[in-house]
């Protein structure tokens, strides 16, 4: 699991009117990852690569849409084309990562550094993995529960449950407590991060990542990721 990229802001122009972007790609949560940029596209001089994520085009976010509406998005692209692009960065806990070191010009130490990695990794990473973890394996429960057992719900008589009823409200509980801690989780993690961080001159920020239910209902899960800029438009993701 690649946990740090590096973020790009990449402008071009098309030559005329109709030019291709010139890529092939497969949406992911995030944006659209990028599986092979072709020669003579718009893109092929960029510095856009296999294996890099865009999340946005123009300053519309691609994260959680499906191919239609991304061939629509791009599709419909004139003469400027702005993209928010994600290169993943190996790092380790022992090496301050170079485009922390070489942001400011005050170097991010050795021990600010592995304070965010222990938080993230330690902390953030697990809670985020519990919360995946109990989602699928409650949903799949509920999915065979409901199914098996009458659970509808009367909000006139809350206190008089049936016990198949009271089943179903504990597996939405334990789900909530998940994705609260992971939340909690999460916000330890940018607050660690800002503490390290502001004294260099980079900002940090929470956002999220959204995946619809199907099956059972139309609200969102928020999966963490904590995105850190620079003043030079270089920073980093954590997420899972």
């Amino acid at each position: 699991m690649t946990l740090f990229y590096a973020i790009s802001l990449i402008s071009i122009k098309k030559s005329f009117e109709g030019e291709k972007l010139g890529l092939s790609y497969e949406g992911i949560a995030t944006g659209i990852i990028v599986r092979r940029v072709k020669e003579g596209g718009l893109l092929s001089n960029t510095i856009v690569q296999e294996g890099q994520t865009i999340t946005s085009v123009n300053g519309i976010s691609l994260a959680g849409l499906d191919l239609k509406e991304v061939v629509e998005i791009l599709s419909s692209l004139t003469h400027h084309v702005n993209l928010e692009v994600w290169t993943p960065i190996q790092y380790t806990r022992n090496e301050v990562p170079v485009f922390l070191s070489e942001a400011t010009s005050s170097p991010v130490p050795l021990s600010k550094w592995q304070m965010i990695y222990d938080s993230v990794n330690n902390e953030m990473l697990p809670a985020i993995d519990k919360f995946d973890e109990t989602e699928k394996r409650l949903g799949k429960l509920m999915d065979s529960y409901i199914d098996e057992h009458d659970t509808g719900f009367n909000t006139s008589f809350w206190g008089t449950e049936t016990s198949h009823q009271k089943m179903v409200i504990d597996m939405v509980h334990q789900a909530a407590a998940a994705s609260n801690n992971a939340t909690l989780m999460s916000t330890n993690a940018l607050y660690t991060a800002n503490s390290m961080l502001c004294s260099h001159g980079i900002a940090v920020k929470l956002g999220f990542s959204q995946q619809k239910i199907k099956k059972f209902c139309s609200r969102f899960t928020t999966k963490s990721l904590v995105a850190i800029k620079t003043p030079r438009n270089i920073g980093f993701l954590l997420f899972n």
